[in-house]
């Protein structure tokens, strides 16, 4: 307990606190009226614009858009002609550019290729070389056996 509690307020005292609280009040009172009002006409704002939009949807749902009512001003005209044009030049560079890959790899495609015809070639040329060889081996080989079988023979004195 405070000392006010203690002491028993005198009716001036109390007067003054009664009207202090009833002034905060009031004073709240009139800021609430304020601020419902503000936000009815906010509301009615907003409304009203609703309204508005309702309306002009339901006029464009009602009537088709006719390409003839449809007006471009010359800034409209001249982006739409430039993004028309910005968008041909970069496909145009764009393929250029797919183009010169295109090349490149063809280019590459044909080197590799004429690289592997000529290692083919070698590999082919060294292959029936080998064979040959071999074949001259065998003949070799089959004339140093007869000639084998003859000293053989002239040293054992049998003829083959």
């Amino acid at each position: 307990m405070t000392i006010l509690h203690m002491v028993p307020p005198s009716s001036g005292m109390l007067q003054q606190h009664i009207e202090l609280v009833d002034q905060k009040h009031e004073d709240g009172h009139v800021r609430l009226r304020q601020d419902v009002r503000a936000l009815e006409v906010k509301f009615d704002a907003l409304e009203s614009r609703h309204n508005a939009l309702e309306a002009l949807a339901e006029r464009r749902a009602a009537k088709p858009v006719d390409l003839e009512d449809v007006r471009v001003s010359w800034k409209m005209a001249a982006s739409m002609i430039a993004a028309i044009v910005g968008l041909a030049a970069s496909q145009w560079a764009a393929m250029g550019i797919m183009r010169s890959d295109l090349n490149d790899i063809k280019a590459s495609w044909t080197t590799s290729m004429d690289s592997q015809a000529a290692k083919i070639d070698a590999l082919q040329k060294a292959y029936t070389t080998m064979l040959q060889e071999q074949a001259l081996e065998r003949v070799r080989l089959e004339e140093t056996r007869r000639d084998l079988a003859k000293t053989e023979g002239l040293m054992t004195g049998r003829k083959r």
